[in-house]
């Protein structure tokens, strides 16, 4: 470090004695300051490439992980790691909100994506998939807080973590009601393993249970169709706490006129008997 600094104080010298050099002199010691500057800037890519790759690497490093105040001094130092792309083509935060022990950076990483204006203007620093990534669903950000660890055996534990994570986005203002339809969070959050975020969705819009459709169909109906029993019997359950008058939706028909407890029982038929709701 001493060598470089003695460089850069001996460039500016001569560059303050411009005037009063030889100009084949100083025309040599220009060249040689734009051979450092390109040195410098490889180095500087290197430098943010590295970091980039540490931030991919927060679900993994146990014991290891940085506090946040550590990450946020990192970040600032080299903000353009926030961007940087792994062999997936995700981001670092996308990359957070796969693994339960890194999710918690995802509220930073956020805010610092928003201040760094991460995949634009409209991707609030990186939670929403505008520019990164292969574009299918999971690599919005949202998604996959509302449905990672769904099915494997760290469910029950991340659940609360995950929904600890949407919390924080909501006060922060980066994770807003009509998030919740224009990214079909309920559907996505309606896991039997996922109770608290579907609950939390459920309760900040639960007329979002009514009208709210997927794939063109009420999102009653859609989950009967796509996923397991089990799954709608944690939608029906809520949807009965939210709008009793109307039986959990079990009436609420499609467009072709079916109702959502016709569709129900067409499906029981080929699976295990529907259990009955803990009351």
């Amino acid at each position: 470090m001493r060598g470089f600094d003695q460089f850069i104080k001996t460039i500016g010298t001569f560059h303050s004695m411009k005037d009063d050099l030889d100009e084949d002199y100083y025309t040599d010691l220009e060249q040689i300051v734009n051979n450092v500057e390109e040195i410098v800037n490889n180095a500087m890519k290197q430098v943010s490439d590295c970091t980039g790759k540490y931030l991919h690497s927060l679900g993994n490093l146990g014991d290891k992980n940085p506090d946040e105040d550590t990450l946020l001094k990192i970040i600032d130092t080299v903000p353009s790691c926030l961007s940087y792309e792994d062999e997936d083509d995700e981001i670092p935060i996308q990359t957070a909100a796969l693994y339960k022990e890194s999710v918690h950076y995802v509220p930073l990483l956020a805010k610092e994506g928003v201040k760094h204006n991460v995949g634009g203007d409209d991707a609030r620093g990186g939670l929403l998939d505008n520019e990164y990534g292969d574009h299918n669903v999971f690599n919005n950000v949202l998604v996959s807080l509302a449905c990672r660890a769904s099915m494997d055996e760290s469910s029950e534990t991340a659940d609360p973590l995950y929904l600890d994570v949407m919390k924080k986005l909501r006060k922060s203002k980066l994770l807003l009601k009509e998030d919740i339809q224009d990214h079909n969070l309920l559907y996505w959050a309606c896991y039997a393993e996922n109770p608290m975020r579907f609950e939390f969705l459920a309760d900040w819009c639960p007329e979002g249970l009514k009208t709210h459709q997927y794939k063109g169909h009420p999102l009653i109906h859609t989950i009967i169709d796509e996923l397991e029993i089990e799954w709608f019997s944690t939608f029906l359950k809520t949807a009965l706490r939210y709008h009793p008058n109307d039986l959990g939706l079990l009436f609420l028909k499609d467009r072709e006129g079916k109702t959502a407890c016709e569709r129900a029982f067409k499906k029981s038929e080929k699976m295990k008997p529907l259990q009955p709701l803990e009351t």
